[in-house]
């Protein structure tokens, strides 16, 4: 069997990406597949000290303590450890690390240390000695890591890293690439097998992108008011508080009274936690208590096949 190359796009202040590592982990022993880690810049504009993630998200601390929740869940069920995420910092300075540590030592194990150097100590991966003490713990050389991290001897290489993710259009990690064939978000140990498994198929949108989509019937004399209150508020809340990774919204053009949000995940298993999430319940709280029941509703969530 012909060795076959996946890309990984990621980045280590990435929860979905130290999750989806792990899943990988577990399945991609079985195949003859060499893996080529992309580093992409998730938040590059993120200070060296950091930035608080609720003023990154925009959220209030009920709706981040909701979202700690939701992602400490699902790493307990990979048995990872993982401590609730109260600042997001610069990952810049880590991917560099990685890189080196990766291509010259062939170290995979400094991977593993940046994830924790953040998810697990809850560290600032800008700093210096936060980023020797990862490569101290993966066994790399600590004066010559000290050396390349100074003089940033890697700086190009990520340069052309994040600019090989804007070329390809990658908006999201982690991204997993295989030949023609593509998956986005922390996927179940299934959707790898399939993507692993199946071959000549262009895309795998069937993994890759999932809508909620809410369906509200709005009379007439409603109309002006409720486009108006979603156009400016709602959509944009309800997106942060879902997480979602892109909304969009509008009318039917048969039934003028029909209205149409969609909120995108990239994978079924974000989509489903959502319907039994304490956002939505807060969403539905803020829409029943502005409309005062007059507008009914419908959700059901739909999963892409196919894309030509």
């Amino acid at each position: 069997m012909e060795t076959k190359t996946l890309q990984i796009f990621t980045d280590y202040v990435c929860p979905w990406c130290y999750l989806g590592q792990a899943r990988l982990k577990k399945v991609i022993k079985k195949y003859k597949i060499n893996l080529d880690i992309i580093h992409f810049p998730l938040h590059p504009d993120t200070p060296k000290e950091g930035r608080d993630l609720l003023d990154l998200f925009g959220c209030s601390q009920e709706e981040l303590n909701q979202k700690n929740s939701m992602m400490g869940q699902l790493m307990n069920e990979e048995k990872l450890e993982y401590n609730d995420r109260v600042y997001t910092y610069n990952s810049r300075l880590a991917q560099e690390l990685g890189y080196w540590g990766q291509t010259k030592y062939d170290n995979e194990k400094i991977h593993d240390e940046l994830y924790k150097s953040y998810f697990i100590n809850k560290k600032n991966v800008y700093e210096i000695d936060v980023l020797l003490n990862a490569a101290s713990k993966a066994k790399l050389p600590q004066e010559e890591a000290k050396e390349i991290l100074e003089k940033r001897t890697y700086k190009d290489v990520i340069d052309k890293h994040w600019e090989y993710s804007y070329k390809l259009g990658v908006t999201g990690v982690p991204t997993y690439i295989l030949d023609k064939s593509y998956l986005v978000g922390a996927q179940q140990e299934d959707n790898f097998h399939q993507l692993f498994e199946k071959e000549n198929i262009e895309r795998l949108w069937c993994f890759m992108r999932v809508f909620l989509i809410v369906k509200s019937f709005v009379p007439s004399y409603l109309k002006k008011d409720f486009d108006n209150w979603y156009e400016k508020e709602h959509l944009f809340e309800a997106k942060k508080s879902f997480y979602a990774i892109s909304a969009l919204r509008g009318w039917d053009t048969e039934n003028e009274d029909i209205h149409y949000a969609y909120y995108e995940f990239d994978n079924l298993e974000k989509a489903n936690k959502i319907l039994k999430s304490e956002a939505l319940k807060k969403m539905i709280s803020i829409y029943d208590k502005k409309w005062s029941n007059q507008i009914d509703r419908t959700r059901k969530i739909i999963s892409i096949t196919q894309e030509i």
